[in-house]
């Protein structure tokens, strides 16, 4: 085993994502148990796992590859935007037993020596691996399938299972595909509240240099505006769009309305809950039929505070919003 690398090592599953040695990989991470990883990873070696995981249960592909978070940044709504290099390939031994919230693996990388030879021969060893030179490049990976399963690790059934797993991800409702984009501020909230305001990716691409239309959109606040001006205005970004229609089914999923006293108002949450994770109780309150918003306005029906809820409190107080806490919502949203 190559000494310079952890044998137990923290994995992030993620099922379609292509990640060999020596590529970077965007990741935005929302997650709590995601983060958790993420940040552990940063305080102490800034190594990280990524894995195929498999559809439908909690098993993952055994061949992975190794990264180290080459960039880190924080973003205003609680995400965390990161750059991943990737280092070696592994395989996956046995998994690790812990009280985290992510899970941990013991890995081998024996197999995969060739990944971390002197950089002077990378050209020569990987000369392969220059299949992804473009996001819409995944959905062409079957041209190069006599390459890949020539690779250390692969085969004909890891391929196989690769293609499959692209092949099913080429359906996306169109709220997880504004946030699959990764702009700056467009989390999971902001990219629903996108989805349910334009219903269709044309439109919404024609409006995004309209600012006053944006600045109607309830929830949206100004940096997550500012955002999606600049990124729309790129000629690149337009061109990666147009490109990916080609491949994908691009689907608008209209709300269920169901009857709760959270139904059809707006919330907004703020502080550390202790009960739920706050990605947990979005998703709850949605269940109930709640629209979720990033940022208060007088369109906001309920502030749910946890503890450290920071300003948002001071201001749903100036305009008269609801305020809730955790105890309070929970027992509001079983009713």
């Amino acid at each position: 085993m190559n000494k310079k690398f952890p044998k137990q090592i923290p994995v992030f599953p993620l099922s379609g994502v292509i990640y060999f040695p020596r590529t970077n990989l965007p990741l935005n991470i929302f997650e709590d148990r995601y983060l958790e990883l993420v940040n552990d990873s940063f305080r102490s070696n800034k190594l990280m796992g990524m894995v195929q995981s498999k559809k439908g249960n909690n098993l993952v592909y055994r061949v992975g590859c190794l990264g180290k978070i080459s960039d880190y940044q924080e973003t205003s709504d609680g995400r965390v935007l990161i750059n991943l290099t990737g280092l070696t390939r592994f395989e996956i031994t046995k998994e690790i037993t812990n009280q985290k919230k992510y899970r941990e693996f013991e890995v081998n990388y024996d197999k995969f020596q060739k990944d971390t030879i002197d950089p002077k021969n990378i050209a020569l060893a990987y000369d392969k691996l220059n299949f992804i030179e473009k996001i819409e490049d995944i959905f062409n990976l079957e041209k190069f399938r006599s390459e890949i399963v020539e690779l250390d690790g692969w085969g004909e059934l890891s391929f196989s299972n690769l293609i499959n797993s692209i092949n099913n991800s080429k359906k996306i409702s169109f709220d997880k595909f504004i946030y699959s984009l990764g702009i700056r501020f467009i989390g999971e909230v902001n990219a629903e509240i996108l989805a349910n305001e334009f219903k269709d990716l044309d439109v919404l691409i024609s409006s995004s240099s309209n600012i006053s239309v944006l600045e109607n959109i309830d929830g949206l606040g100004p940096k997550a505006i500012s955002s999606i001006i600049d990124f729309f205005s790129k000629e690149i970004n337009k061109e990666t769009i147009k490109n990916l229609k080609n491949h994908l089914t691009i689907i608008f999923i209209e709300n269920e309305t169901i009857d709760n006293f959270f139904s059809n108002k707006h919330l907004v949450f703020t502080g550390t809950l202790s009960e739920l994770s706050r990605d947990e109780a979005k998703y709850l309150a949605k269940t109930k039929g709640a629209k979720i918003l990033s940022s208060i306005s007088k369109k906001t029906d309920f502030l749910i505070a946890g503890e450290k809820a920071g300003s948002k409190i001071d201001k749903a107080t100036q305009l008269g919003v609801k305020i809730l806490n955790e105890k309070e919502f929970l027992k509001k949203i079983n009713l």
